[in-house]
């Protein structure tokens, strides 16, 4: 036996790629494997934004009343800079204006009238995101071969790729064997167990973005099990067999594999 890690590095040195890609929307690719690397078209976030509903101001004057002098939603651009003693209602997203380095809570404020607040708080951060603080314009966000996951999809979408590049997805044909097994849609009695190798591997193979086609189960003969790896060998670039590997008497798998002309590398 030799280790999961050893055996890894061992596939990776001798898989063939498989180089056919094809272009998908992103709405659809959840599952596939990136066939280029990714870069940001753009700072994320693309400008100075508040973390918070609260007030854009001075740090250096919070211990003032601060005169509103407007206020700032999300999607609209500051009107003007903020002076000595000013301040600007501001909401969660909403683009910092000039002149402001904070942006204080509004729990931590009351009003004195209505253009006029003070801060009420012990302390506060500076409650920003600045531009490109999580990801700067070209940066590499997504390597070549990674698969698209729902997470994914959203750091797509944020770097402007609504359609890109993707693997073609590899057809994987697999069967069982065992002269002990049967379907999971039978009753078992006497010696027969059910195969329950063939669901689990075919959401696994599922898993990775590739197709699966499951080709039933063959008993314990070897002519059988040669037969069915022939019958596979020209439809799949990948075949997958289950059973049949240790040192029994009716263990053929390494033999046939061999005999057929396979290298067996583990």
């Amino acid at each position: 036996m030799i280790s999961l890690e050893s055996a890894e590095k061992i596939i990776e040195q001798n898989a063939s790629g498989i180089q056919d890609n094809e272009v998908v929307e992103l709405n659809y690719s959840t599952g596939r494997v990136i066939a280029e690397d990714i870069f940001s078209d753009i700072d994320m976030p693309p400008f100075n934004k508040s973390a918070m509903d609260g007030y854009a101001c001075r740090r250096e004057n919070i211990s003032q009343p601060l005169e509103v002098i407007e206020t700032i939603h999300a999607g609209v651009s500051p009107v003007k800079p903020i002076e000595k003693g000013q301040c600007a209602r501001i909401m969660t997203g909403a683009k910092i204006p000039a002149g402001a380095n904070c942006v204080i809570k509004i729990e931590d404020t009351s009003r004195i009238n209505e253009n006029k607040i003070i801060f009420i708080g012990k302390e506060s951060s500076d409650n920003l995101c600045f531009q490109g603080e999580d990801i700067k314009k070209g940066e590499l966000v997504l390597s070549k071969g990674t698969i698209i996951n729902p997470r994914i999809t959203g750091l797509l979408a944020s770097v402007g790729f609504t359609k890109l590049t993707v693997t073609r997805r590899i057809r994987i044909g697999f069967f069982c064997t065992g002269s002990e097994l049967i379907e999971p849609d039978e009753i078992p009695s006497g010696v027969f167990i059910r195969n329950s190798n063939a669901s689990q591997l075919s959401a696994q193979i599922s898993e990775t973005g590739a197709i699966p086609y499951y080709h039933g189960i063959i008993a314990d003969n070897r002519d059988l099990i040669t037969a069915k790896l022939n019958q596979l060998i020209d439809s799949y670039p990948v075949i997958i067999i289950t059973g049949g590997a240790s040192v029994g008497d009716f263990d053929f798998i390494n033999e046939i594999l061999q005999q057929s002309g396979f290298t067996v590398h583990f």
